[in-house]
């Protein structure tokens, strides 16, 4: 689920109708370094996984009880808008 989630916002596809079919992804199943981890990301790795896909920084928020958010992860890898 985790990679799933990456691939949907690294390669939009806007013309399809179905932007998360699992089918429009397995092209690029390549594209993210994920030797070694879990299919099921453990939050302990997500430093690991970013620093074997230098391109991507990832923040994990929690939301409490009362609807705030906590922060689980904050990245440390600089993050870069592009257009």
């Amino acid at each position: 689920m985790f990679y799933l989630e990456r691939f949907g916002k690294l390669i939009p596809n806007p013309s399809d109708p179905n932007p998360n079919r699992l089918s429009n992804y397995r092209k690029h199943k390549n594209a993210l370094n994920t030797v070694g981890l879990a299919l099921t990301l453990d939050v302990r790795d997500v430093p690991k996984f970013e620093k074997m896909n230098e391109l991507i920084s990832i923040n994990l928020l929690f939301i409490g009880d009362d609807g705030g958010f906590t922060p689980l992860q904050v990245s440390k890898h600089p993050i870069v808008l592009t257009e």
